[in-house]
């Protein structure tokens, strides 16, 4: 298939539309399946965000996490749960040290069996045993009620109990009141999170607590976890999650309301107000959880820590403290943006100090509609915009954009709390800039093959990669320019094919034309055709070459060197030896790739080529084998010797033209040769002024003094003979 440029710069124009129109039209339907993936890729990217620019933890923070870890496993022992006498020195341990609030991150739903009730139970029927001691026991049940110790510690401070709420099964346990009820007609109106039933705490333990939260988590579909519910909904009531709760305890607000606003004629919920703090939720009672720099942790401790009394007086005056779990074996570990596996209660304790901090970055539901515009806006710019210019210009603008989005979302994050997925607007830019850059690519590298092709005919190899990294199309376009042509052809060629067959012509041709190109692509030049025995060549295109009349003239005097080591080959084998006639002509001519749809070649026109082919065939005439033109001699006259051999019209043209025959380089030059050649130039400026005796007796006395070169001198004597002027070209 052939490109042309048009064609070059819409096909990424097409393919940026078509990706910009679909991601537009995936964001705003919002359609499955592929909903999935687009949530996959805003949730990394906000991932990414979070672990590069997350506020963090505020040195004095209150919040504090008291773990029970696998060391209080380890000395408390490895039967979970634990008897209800160690949570009750543990509440009583921290109230000692100054806790406001104590939020624990779980649940007891069953009874703690008494021990001395078991006892009682056991031997009351066993008439071994008196009665005196069995009453005795009976007596003592009290001191092994760790479900009353527990009640009774919890009484003596602030606590919440967790809550599990599910949309299935039945209920256990005691549910504590409401955080707030709402009227039928609101509550059947909000998308608040609606649940069925619960598992709860003992009544005992709650109604020592007075205070609950729920503790449910709910994770994306990769597992991790980002948003968590402040509010979940039974029927009409509303009840708090487990930092909420703690949180306005701690506060002392108490007085918490909702934000909703009409949307669509309906009410949908913006967020809570917590006394003076306003918190953004999602429709769903959800918020994004505030998570803190990597690295930057809640003050914690160690449950054994506090049971053995290891922690300084008043160290937990005026603190938030949640208790949960870090031990690995109790599986309450969880993926978050930024630890792969966190303790399920510093999410709890994140929300809190993200609170009670005021750190609440948020994702409005109008985030998405701000992704659609730009995506939209920023695809179409970039798909008509990148196609039209060149690598340079489109890196330096895509650079810009991708920067610009970059601050942009940093500056509404850090400044604003506001988390808008600039992930997909970026997204676009890079993949249409980089569309851009691949088809750029493609037709680059197929027009380098075109050219690879095209010139590998004509140049050396490594003179294509020379060209490559040109400008592709430079010397397909055609152009007009000084260049340098030469013209060789092997005389008397059709008398000597008479005398073979075709393969015998095949592999005599091979054995010249062989060497005779060799020598012109080492001299820079490129290899038009051949024509039988004729090689056409020319110097200055595709490559530039300033030499190129200098390089021409010196193929032309090689190749004649080259010939007598051929001949003597040739002789060898009773082949007929080759002569051949050379005509190098420099001035203006056309250059390009030309021809027709079913052939093409890159080759040169116009009248300069014209005069080479012309002056090839003068030197039977004047019987030397190369002859050049007139601009040729005029470039190269400080590097070679010429014999200017005569002044001719070239037909069609008024003016005449002086032709010359290249000797050898002038430091080749003997005094012998200098000194023919300066009688030479006596004797043809006397023909040319019409001096015919005169240069008769100069030619004849060059004849007799150089009798190797006869030929050439007997020629001016014949036409002097004759009276013939110089025949037109």
């Amino acid at each position: 298939m052939k490109f042309t440029a048009k064609s070059e710069r819409w096909i990424p124009t097409y393919i940026g539309l078509c990706f910009t129109l679909v991601l537009s039209f995936l964001l705003f339907f919002q359609a499955e399946p592929l909903n999935y993936w687009i949530d996959y890729v805003g949730n990394h990217a906000g991932d990414l965000q979070l672990r590069i620019w997350s506020k963090p933890l505020e040195k004095e923070s209150p919040v504090v996490v008291v773990y029970i870890d696998d060391a209080s496993l380890n000395q408390e022992g490895w039967n979970w749960p634990w008897s209800r006498k160690i949570f009750a020195k543990l509440t009583d341990k921290l109230q000692q040290l100054g806790a406001s609030v104590i939020a624990f991150d779980m649940i007891f739903p069953d009874v703690e069996e008494n021990i001395a009730t078991q006892v009682v139970e056991r031997i009351t029927n066993n008439p071994q045993v008196p009665e005196r001691f069995a009453q005795q026991i009976k007596g003592e049940e009290g001191r092994f009620d760790y479900n009353q110790l527990f009640a009774q510690s919890m009484e003596n401070g602030t606590t919440v109990m967790g809550i599990i709420f599910t949309k299935k099964g039945g209920g256990q346990g005691e549910l504590p009141p409401p955080s707030l009820t709402l009227s039928p007609e609101i509550s059947q109106e909000l998308q608040i999170l609606e649940m069925k039933n619960f598992v709860a705490n003992i009544p005992l333990l709650q109604r020592a607590a007075k205070h609950a939260g729920f503790i449910n988590g709910f994770p994306d579909l990769d597992g991790v976890y980002r948003f968590s519910p402040l509010l979940v909904r039974m029927g009409n009531d509303v009840y708090f999650s487990l930092a909420l709760e703690a949180v306005s305890l701690f506060t002392s607000s108490r007085n918490v309301f909702l934000k909703m606003d009409k949307y669509q004629g309906k009410d949908v919920l913006e967020g809570i107000r917590l006394n003076e703090k306003e918190i953004s939720l999602t429709p769903q009672g959800e918020i994004l959880i505030p998570y803190r720099a990597k690295g930057s942790n809640f003050t914690s401790y160690s449950a054994l820590d506090v049971l053995n009394d290891r922690l300084a007086p008043n160290t937990l005056d005026h603190k938030l403290v949640f208790v949960g779990f870090s031990a690995s074996s109790l599986g309450d570990l969880v993926a978050t943006p930024i630890k792969p596996l966190a303790p399920g209660v510093d999410i709890h304790a994140t929300i809190a100090a993200g609170i009670i901090d005021g750190y609440l970055p948020y994702k409005p539901a109008w985030g998405k509609g701000v992704a659609v515009i730009l995506v939209f806006f920023l695809g179409l710019f970039c798909s008509l915009l990148f196609p039209r210019l060149g690598s340079i210009a489109t890196t330096i603008i895509a650079s810009f954009l991708l920067v610009s989005l970059f601050l942009a979302n940093r500056f509404v994050w850090l400044q604003l709390g506001i988390i808008l997925p600039f992930s997909f607007p970026f997204l676009v830019v890079l993949t249409i800039y980089t569309t851009d850059m691949l088809s750029g690519y493609f037709f680059e590298t197929k027009r380098y093959q075109i050219v690879r092709k095209v010139f590998s005919q004509y140049v050396p190899a490594e003179y294509v990669e020379q060209l490559l990294e040109k400008e592709p199309e430079f010397g397909l376009r055609g152009e007009s320019k000084e260049l340098t042509v030469l013209f060789s052809d092997i005389q008397d060629f059709n008398s000597i094919t008479e005398k073979f067959s075709a393969p015998e012509i095949k592999e005599y041709l091979e054995r010249f034309l062989t060497p005779m190109t060799e020598l012109i692509f080492i001299n820079r030049g490129t290899l038009d055709k051949y024509i039988g025995g004729v090689i056409m060549a020319f110097w200055g295109a595709p490559l530039e070459d300033p030499k190129a009349a200098s390089h021409a003239v010196i193929v032309a005097l090689s190749m004649q060197k080259k010939l007598g080591e051929l001949n003597g080959a040739l002789k060898t084998l009773n082949r007929p030896e080759i002569s051949i006639g050379v005509g190098i002509n420099t001035g203006a001519m056309y250059v390009g790739d030309m021809g027709s749809q079913f052939r093409r070649a890159y080759t040169v026109i116009g009248d300069a080529v014209n005069l080479a082919s012309r002056l090839e065939g003068l030197t039977k005439m004047y019987r030397v084998p190369i002859i050049a033109g007139e601009q040729t001699q005029k470039q190269t006259n400080n590097e070679f010797l010429y014999r200017k051999l005569d002044r001719v019209r070239v037909k069609g043209k008024k003016n005449l033209v002086e032709i010359y025959q290249p000797l050898c380089a002038i430091g080749d030059a003997s005094d012998t040769m200098r000194k023919e050649l300066q009688l030479h130039e006596e004797a043809l400026e006397s023909y040319l002024r019409g001096n015919l005796e005169q240069s008769k007796a100069q030619f004849q006395k060059l004849i007799d003094s150089y009798p190797e070169n006869r030929f050439f001198y007997e020629g001016y004597l014949a036409r002097i003979a004759a009276s013939v002027p110089a025949p037109p070209l």
